[in-house]
């Protein structure tokens, strides 16, 4: 679709130029290179801008944004990883309540509209990282998890392709139930436990992002046979949901899809 037909409205125009834009800075090098061991202040922040202290780091001065997983955030319910060779997933930020799409998330969101490219660092010892890959968003969903002082809510988790992989299914194909949900254990309510004082009753829709880290680890076909007609297939606990720990309800180790 070109700028022409979009020459009465003024947001789709500046839409279209962003894309544009954004198509533009993917074809230029990469500025950094895999597998490669950076000073993350001095050969990324000094160079191209972006908070080096925050895990999620748009700069003001480029079209990049720089995002950082690491095992320092587990304590306040982060936990990132490859689920397939192509499929990386990342917890949003916010440390106490709710996640919610705003500053860094909604940057990550937004990112292909706005005309930013994301770039992947592993974080390591004594503000050095390692680059992993560019990549660019999927999917996003929400997940239970704990914030920093061990209170259960909801959390964001983006699901990033490398850029130039290929993913044989569409997100909005997550959404058919029969992949979409343990036939078992259907979106019921769960009473309070001991992390939830406050009386909060959550539902199982934070399990959503679980689902669908379960099917990108298993790559799209059953675990078993390797049949890939993911609309008759599903995707469920190992250990069933009831009989769970809180670990392993969202371990995606203890996933399949059958």
């Amino acid at each position: 679709m070109t700028l022409n037909l979009f020459s009465n409205f003024g947001y789709e125009i500046v839409l279209a130029k962003r894309l544009r834009k954004y198509l533009n800075f993917k074809l230029e090098k990469l500025p950094f290179i895999p597998d490669q061991i950076y000073n993350r202040r001095v050969d990324i922040h000094a160079l191209y801008g972006g908070n080096w202290q925050s895990g999620i780091c748009p700069s003001a001065t480029y079209p990049y944004i720089f995002i950082f997983s690491g095992k320092s955030g587990h304590q306040h319910g982060y936990k990132d990883g490859w689920d397939n060779p192509n499929v990386f997933t990342y917890t949003g930020e916010g440390q106490a309540g709710n996640m919610q799409f705003t500053k860094g998330n909604l940057a990550l969101r937004d990112h292909i509209k706005n005309g930013k490219r994301v770039f992947l660092f592993e974080s390591g010892n004594k503000g050095f990282v390692k680059f992993m890959s560019e990549v660019e968003l999927f999917d996003a969903d929400y997940f239970e998890t704990h914030d920093t002082s061990g209170n259960l809510r909801m959390g964001i988790k983006f699901f990033f392709k490398r850029i130039g992989a290929y993913i044989p299914i569409q997100p909005a194909l997550f959404d058919e139930p029969s992949i979409a949900a343990d036939p078992l254990a259907s979106y019921e309510i769960k009473l309070p436990n001991v992390t939830e004082r406050k009386g909060l009753v959550t539902s199982r829709v934070g399990q959503g992002a679980y689902r669908k880290r379960i099917i990108h680890r298993w790559e799209y076909k059953c675990a078993v046979t390797g049949f890939d007609k993911l609309n008759i297939l599903v995707a469920s606990h190992i250990v069933p949901w009831s009989d769970s720990n809180d670990n392993e309800r969202l371990d995606v180790h203890n996933g399949i899809v059958c």
